[in-house]
């Protein structure tokens, strides 16, 4: 049986850089080009309101959930479980951020208390009927597929929900 990924997120973010306490130093860390992570920064040709909404529709939908996990780590059994947690905060007029981070259980030392920092975005509404998007997120393993998603989702081009581990 293989490691949770779970725990395997958990010990490589610990590794590759120290686990970031807010969406801002989470930010700070992948502009800096720390652990696997990538910034980019796109428009799409949507309104910001119909980005936004897609946004939050499909986050409710399909990343707000809890998964149970159970595996072999270092020659012991390892239960937990790791809830993903996704936010879209208003921030005036035209503006918005969302965050995903995933809350594990047990907690991990040295994770933060709101649980580890996967994705954060922001978007912005311009006059055009553009939105201009600044992704940040985490690119070890399957957390790929999450903001290969969020890009659709924001495009127009829904492919479902990524499959969580």
């Amino acid at each position: 049986m293989r490691a949770p990924r779970l725990v395997i997120l958990g010990l490589c973010l610990t590794a590759c850089m120290t686990a970031p306490k807010s969406r801002q130093e989470f930010i700070a860390a992948v502009d800096a080009g720390k652990g696997p992570t990538q910034a980019e920064h796109f428009s799409v040709g949507r309104s910001f309101q119909t980005a936004v909404d897609a946004v939050r529709t499909y986050s409710a939908q399909c990343l707000n959930k809890t998964i149970d996990r159970t595996g072999m780590v270092g020659g012991q059994m390892h239960t937990g479980s790791g809830s993903y947690v996704a936010t879209v905060t208003p921030q005036g007029a035209g503006r918005a951020e969302f965050t995903l981070r995933l809350k594990q259980r047990p907690q991990p030392i040295g994770a933060p208390v709101g649980g580890v920092f996967i994705m954060a975005a922001n978007l912005q509404g311009s006059r055009r009927g553009e939105t201009r998007v600044d992704l940040w997120s985490v690119t070890i393993g399957f957390y790929a597929k999450i903001a290969d998603r969020f890009r659709d989702w924001v495009k127009g081009a829904a492919r479902g929900c990524p499959e969580l581990e």
